[in-house]
């Protein structure tokens, strides 16, 4: 049995990939500075640098009929990378990696070609997007009117419709491409959050889509990866807003099974391992809600019927945070407490999902019935 190592996981699809590597039958190990616990596999807790995971992996043996060494978390997909390279079980483009886990180097690297958005290391009235180059789930991604100091640079906001393009690359070719809208909306900290997702199996790319993904490929050099793309269209135009090395957390897991009618996960292992599997193709839409607070609040008590819920077409409801643990009021992606998905985007409406919150240190409590999550938990939209 192949030894698998994964570098790090946070909770969503990271997670979900590391638990379908166990049910696909390989011996699966964990690095991570974190305190977690995951059936069947063995977890070792180190700190994550370099020199360390490689220390980590030698003392335990775990280098041994070593099938290979990934990360599918925000911010560790280099490193994982360094340490395959190492190990000599790489199957990325590690250079890639690091391009696009860093917000400056995808700008530069990208500056002669149409899609890039203007940027500058100074804020000016023209630039008014301040991002850190290594931000991660929108953390450190503001819309600022003043300079905030030589740790940020400063990019052209751009207005138009926001899209999300998921893909996995085959010997540098893309073998999936999903196209999905996103609902952007500005929290009252100035950052901005994705509420929704929506995959609509008619809406077709464009090609200066298209065009844009092959240069990207191409420029990059990426040989087998799954990555996703940010992007605006504006007046026909593609404007990219980032790249990332990995796919999308935080229940994208679940949309993608969906839409394809099988594992998605399972198969996107398989193409990194170069073992057989069947091209994904997308046969139905899917409609991905995220669940989220604009105020500080405890949770108090969650309650519904699944059973009534799939009625109203939704096909998952996923918490992550339990009675008695504290949502904070949203201001980055990191702040969402849960999601619904629905196999119909045109009805929106989310009936029968009741959540009592209450103040933290308060014994009184708000109880929301969710008619329209829409409702509930909007922010001034972008």
């Amino acid at each position: 049995m192949k030894k698998l190592i994964f570098i790090n996981t946070n909770r969503g699809t990271s997670t979900e990939i590391i638990k379908t590597a166990v049910k696909m039958g390989y011996e699966v190990n964990l690095l991570t500075d974190k305190n977690i616990d995951l059936a069947d596999v063995s977890v070792y807790k180190t700190e994550l640098t370099y020199q360390k995971i490689i220390n980590t992996i030698n003392n335990n043996k775990l280098n041994n009929d070593l099938g290979g060494i990934f990360s599918f978390a925000d911010g560790y997909v280099y490193l994982a990378a360094k340490v395959a390279d190492y190990f000599k079980v790489s199957f990325l483009n590690t250079p890639s990696a690091k391009i696009m886990e860093d917000k400056l180097l995808i700008r530069n690297k990208f500056k002669e070609d149409d899609f890039n958005i203007n940027f500058s290391k100074n804020y000016s009235d023209k630039f008014t997007i301040a991002k850190k180059a290594n931000s991660c789930a929108s953390k450190d991604v503001f819309l600022v009117n003043r300079s905030l100091g030589s740790n940020y640079f400063y990019e052209e906001f751009i207005k138009g419709e926001q899209y999300l393009m998921e893909v996995l690359i085959k010997d540098y070719k893309p073998i999936f491409i999903c196209k999905i809208k996103q609902n952007i909306v500005k929290t009252a900290y100035n950052t901005f959050i994705v509420d929704s997702y929506t995959v609509d199996k008619l809406d077709l790319f464009t090609a200066n889509e298209l065009k844009m993904l092959s240069a990207v490929i191409k420029k990059l050099q990426i040989k087998t990866q799954h990555i996703h793309i940010e992007y605006k269209i504006r007046d026909g135009e593609v404007k990219l807003i980032e790249i990332n090395p990995r796919i999308s957390g935080f229940g994208m897991d679940d949309l993608l099974n969906h839409i394809c009618g099988e594992n998605y996960l399972e198969i996107m292992l398989n193409c990194y391992l170069n073992e057989k599997f069947d091209r994904p193709k997308i046969i139905r839409d899917g409609y991905l809600k995220m669940l989220y607070s604009n105020q500080r609040m405890e949770i108090k008590d969650i309650n519904y019927d699944f059973e009534k819920l799939k009625k109203d077409n939704i096909c998952k409801v996923k918490i992550f945070s339990k009675k008695g643990e504290t949502i904070y009021k949203i201001k980055h992606m990191g702040d969402r407490f849960g999601y619904v998905l629905k196999s119909d985007f045109k009805d929106k409406k989310i009936i029968g999902l009741n959540v009592q919150l209450k103040k933290p240190n308060s014994s009184g409590n708000l109880s929301y019935f969710f008619l329209l999550i829409f409702t509930l938990f909007t922010i001034n939209k972008r």
